[in-house]
């Protein structure tokens, strides 16, 4: 849908495996996404960090 829509950006965007029930409780699964956010955040903090 990304790649249709915005196929400039495609290779950009980067996907997270969050699994739905029943691979995942619900518990597991924002424990997953906010690992993934704040793996996103620490990466925007270091590209806007000056050397």
């Amino acid at each position: 849908m990304v790649a249709d829509r915005f196929p400039a950006y495609a290779s950009t965007v980067e996907y997270w495996e969050v699994g739905d029930l029943p691979l995942a409780s619900p518990v597991e699964a924002v424990a997953r996404m906010t690992e993934a956010v704040q793996n996103l955040i620490t990466a925007l903090h270091k590209r806007s960090d000056p050397v």
